[in-house]
């Protein structure tokens, strides 16, 4: 109907551990809420958690996605203008949720019945698992969300990584700060360059001054 609100799905970051939580973006939710939109700030299992790390987290995702089909049940959501955005883990899990559509039906990751997705914003989102994992900081736990690392699930790194799946046929927005040390520019060129050759409608936002926390 034409009261119907868009809907935004938040997925919170903390390089997937379970020490963050929520309410991390319970302040975006409520001034997007002030704005006119209804907002789905979502909670997944990490990697500390029970069934977190692949593909668990992956699929918790999804799960949340299409569970906004029975939300609109009893909400006025227009299911027609979903909009998913993270930050950092959280924008990775973003960014994958676009990818659903281009994984095979044999993939562990893979859901049914997801509705569509009518744009992503990614807030220093995380692109490629395998060059962002490191020894150190919030790349060491890449190894624990996968379950190895990189030359030793390989295959596993490709599929999780947002970057294998381009073109998503989804419209998509990254924004990123220019001081950036967690997920740098660095990180997201790659990406953006090429999603934008194999013709996404895709844009970088940079903020001057801005690191990974604003």
């Amino acid at each position: 109907s034409d009261d119907a609100s868009p809907i935004i799905m938040i997925i919170h970051g903390g390089c997937w551990r379970s020490s963050y939580n929520l309410s991390l973006m319970d302040s975006m939710s409520h001034e997007l809420t002030s704005l006119g939109y209804a907002t789905w700030n979502i909670e997944y299992r990490r990697t500390e958690d029970l069934g977190g790390g692949w593909p668990g987290t992956f699929t918790d995702i999804s799960a949340a996605l299409k569970y906004i089909n029975v939300i609109a049940e009893k909400y006025p959501i227009d299911l027609e203008n979903i909009i998913v955005t993270g930050h950092s883990a959280g924008g990775h899990l973003a960014l994958f949720q676009g990818a659903q559509s281009k994984l095979s039906n044999e993939s562990e990751l893979k859901v049914e019945g997801l509705p569509s997705i009518k744009g992503i914003v990614s807030l220093a989102g995380i692109t490629d698992l395998s060059s962002y994992y490191s020894p150190s900081g919030c790349g060491s736990n890449v190894k624990n969300l996968m379950g190895g690392l990189p030359d030793e699930e390989t295959e596993k790194y490709q599929e999780g990584a947002p970057i294998s799946h381009l073109p998503l046929d989804i419209p998509q927005i990254l924004i990123n700060g220019v001081s950036d040390n967690i997920v740098p520019l660095s990180h997201i060129m790659p990406y953006f360059e090429k999603a934008k050759d194999l013709g996404d409608q895709i844009q970088l936002l940079t903020i001057q001054g801005a690191g990974h926390f604003e």
